[in-house]
This record gives C-alpha cells, structure tokens and sequence, in this order.
C-alpha cells in the first residue's frame, strides 16, 4: 500500500472511477443480474418460496383460514399540536398483520363482522411495563417486541399456533410437505432464501418413513448457505445441516466471527431491504470493534489502537441507527444483529480477521460509501452516506494501522497466512460484486453496478491493494 495518507487514497479511488464514468446508474447491461436476488423454486425472477405451504395443509379438523400473522411493538412519541398542554411521552405502540394463507377469513362464521373484529384484536405479545424497552435501536425491535405465528378461524372461533404444542394440535401428524415446511419456518428449522447465484439449488422435500427431510437454500447479505432440516411426523423440528456457499455481499462492513444468519423481509422495497441489512450489519460491527479492543488491550497493543477501536464501536452504534431509520423511510423494520460468543483468540486469528474483514471489506465498503455520496439520487441518503463515509474512512485507516502492527508481531509463517487470507478475500470480493442491485436501488441509493464495482476493486488494488 502506498504511504500518502489513506484517506486520501479512498476517495480518489471514488473520484476516479466516477469522473472516468463507470457504471452508469441502474446499469445492468454488462451481465449483472437486476432482480434482486431471489427466485422462486430456484427460477430468477421472483420470490423464492416452498413449492408449497398453507394451501398444502391436511388438518384433522377442517378450517376457513389459515394464515401467517406477524406482531410488532415499538415505542414512538406521538406527535402533538404545538398548543399549552404537554404532548405524551413515549407510548408503545402494537401492529399486527396477517400475510400469505390460505382459505377465506371467518368464512362460515355465524357473525363475519365479531369474527373479524376478534381476529383483527388477537394478541400474544404482552404490554411493556416500560415503552423504551422495546424501542428500535441499532437494529429493530429487541427481543420480546418482534414475533410471527399461525393464526387460523374456523367458524366463530379464532385461533392460533404459537407454540409446539398448539402447532401439533392443530396439524395432526405431518403428512404433507407444506406442513413440513410450515413447522420448519416457525419452530426452528428455517425457511428458504434463494438466490439467482444458485439458480440450481431449490427448495426440496423428501418423505422418509419418520417424516420429511427438507432441504433449501439461505441467502442474504451475509451468508449464503445450503440448509438440512428433519421434520418428524410428530412435529420435532431438527436442525441437520448447514453448508456455506459464496455470499453476495448488499452491505459492506466488519462482519464479527459469530455473526447469525437472520432472514431479511423478502419482497419488500429493495432500498428498505438494503438499509435494514445495513443497518443488521452495523451493529453487528459494534460488536466487532468492542470485542477488537479488548483483544488488542490483552495482546498489548498500543494505546492509540485500542482507543480508535473503542472510537468506532461508537461510530457503528450511529451507522446503526442511521441506517435502520433509512429503512423504516422505505418501509422495512431491521432486525437485531445476533452474534454468538467466541472463545479468547489469538493474535494471528484477530490479524487474519482484520485482514479479511477490515483491509479488504471494509476498504472496499468506505469507497462505496463515498460513490453512494455522491450518486445516490435521493439527498437523505445522500446526507446519511457522506457522514458514514468519513467515518468509514477512518475505520479502514484503523484497519491497515492494525495490520501493520500485527505483522510485526506474528512469526513469518502466521504472516504469511494473513496475507494468504487477505488475497483470497479480494478474489472472492470481486466474485461476490458480480451479481447487479435492483435497478431502484442502485438509481435511489446509489449502489454500484458489477461494471462500477470492478473498476473500484481495480482501482483499489492498483492503488491500495497493490
């Protein structure tokens, strides 16, 4: 890497590749893909669901509907009118919503309007004792805020699926693979996420003498992965298996070792989907940068080190909120990010991890973030992505500081993995970049074609990289 300050370096590469007119906005022609990613059965075009699900239920005892509902809360303060009494405080405000079913709801009920009204007031999620704990920071709402289950209505009677037990009551024996697949989605198993980078690899389920074995694809801007699931005649849900595959990267960032795998809101505007993943992946980093400081603290590094470290775990807890409102603006509530725990590491994991994640990745992520600045074509966007960019910046400088300083003090053969690793992380930065944002969301936010991707990574590993 060249020695003139890198800051410096990465906005250049930006204003380079822009002002040689790479990449024109919404540009798909040079063999990227521009539907966003999904695909239904494994076909591009569309969303990517099992071959079947609630219109392929056999119930012991029949119903007029049966559906997915979703619960939210989440604390807002109402706006008020400006006059002498005091507006209200926080308040905790709950939405529920019913999405895909099947049947017609309170069909055969004797009263359609009291039926109606019962279903609309169902509730499992209870009243918090206090607002704020359920307000969305960072990324969506926390736990206890946020669920979704099987609602059903069968003549004057509204009922639900919450839990094992009821979801067994109401099936039966699972004898059909949408059952399958519906005990899979909600008691643990997972539900497919594909991509149109698999085309090939589809939702599938397999009868077995004890049950089904499913297997589907997951994808998101994390991780893309292969996913084994047994789901027993009586309703045990199993997690067998979960192989990774390359992953088509929406948001660039410091991903933390642990980082969970979390759905994103399929079909959903594409500029909601971006930012809430963004907005998952910032606070993932929060994580990233608290757990980099106190490795760097025990591996005695210098104080200014662990200092900047702590500096940007501050930043991604601003990046995180930043972003989830982004994505509330267009539509999409964010999740929380989950990362498990991980043992005390060494300093040539934490070097081979900063190489991946911070001299390459988030590198890369600080250059976009400058191009969205200055192509994004809404200006609240555009106002969001250059504050983050300098700071972005500044973390890529951390980064490439740390680098330097780890491999000083890691023998020649661990210097020689880092370096292995980092080359590797480009090659398949480049193979994951290949893959086109929705026409709408790289014409709103910003984001880069393949063709404009290819020229930053050139232009970065001429310039930096090298």
């Amino acid at each position: 890497m060249q020695r003139r300050a890198l800051s410096t370096v990465i906005r250049g590469v930006a204003l380079a590749v822009l002002g040689a007119g790479c990449g024109s906005v919404g540009s798909t022609s040079d063999g990227g893909t521009s539907d966003g990613g999904t695909s239904e059965g494994g076909t591009p075009g569309g969303p990517c669901r099992p071959p079947a699900t609630f219109e392929d239920v056999r119930l012991p005892v029949a119903v007029d509907y049966i559906g997915a509902r979703r619960e939210a809360i989440d604390a807002t303060t109402p706006q008020g009118d400006g006059g002498p009494l005091p507006d209200a405080g926080l308040v905790a405000q709950w939405k529920a919503s019913q999405s895909e079913g099947a049947g017609t709801p309170c069909g055969t009920a004797t009263d359609p309007a009291k039926c109606q009204a019962a279903l609309a007031a169902l509730r499992i999620l209870p009243e918090p004792a206090d607002p704020a704990s359920c307000r969305q920071n960072q990324a969506g709402p926390p736990e206890g805020c946020l669920t979704s289950y099987i609602v059903f209505t069968r003549g004057d009677t509204v009922g639900k699926a919450s839990t094992l037990a009821e979801a067994k009551a109401l099936f039966g024996p699972i004898d059909t693979p949408g059952e399958a697949w519906l005990m899979s989605r909600f008691f643990g198993g997972g539900s497919p996420l594909c991509s149109t980078k698999y085309p090939n690899l589809v939702p599938r389920a397999t009868a077995t003498a004890t049950g089904y074995d499913l297997s589907f694809p997951y994808a998101n801007c994390f991780v893309e992965e292969e996913v084994s699931v047994k789901v027993a005649t009586d309703g045990t849900v199993t997690p067998v298996a979960r192989k990774s595959l390359p992953a088509d990267p929406c948001a660039i960032g410091r991903r933390p070792e642990g980082l969970v795998a979390q759905p994103d809101a399929a079909g959903a505007p594409s500029v909601g989907r971006f930012f809430a993943r963004a907005a998952e992946l910032e606070g993932a980093s929060v994580v990233s940068f608290r757990r980099l400081a106190g490795e760097l603290a025990r591996a005695g590094a210098p104080q200014r080190l662990v200092r900047r470290a702590k500096r940007a775990a501050r930043d991604e807890v601003r990046h995180a909120r930043v972003t989830a409102r982004l994505a509330r603006r267009h539509g999409v509530s964010p999740l929380r990010p989950r990362v498990e725990g991980v043992g005390a590491r060494g300093l040539n994991a934490v070097a081979r991890e900063n190489a991946v994640e911070g001299c390459v990745r988030e590198t890369y992520g600080a250059v976009v973030a400058h191009v969205q600045a200055a192509r994004a074509e809404d200006p609240t966007i555009r106002a969001a992505m250059s504050a983050i960019a300098a700071d972005e910046t500044r973390h890529a400088e951390l980064s490439w500081r740390l680098h330097r300083w780890s491999l000083r003090n890691l023998t020649g053969t661990q210097r020689d993995d880092v370096r292995r690793a980092m080359t590797e992380a480009v090659s398949a930065l480049r193979a994951e970049l290949r893959v086109a944002p929705e026409a709408e969301l790289a014409k709103r936010a910003g984001v880069p074609s393949p063709a404009l991707a290819a020229s930053l990574m050139d232009e970065l590993e001429r310039t930096i990289w090298a």
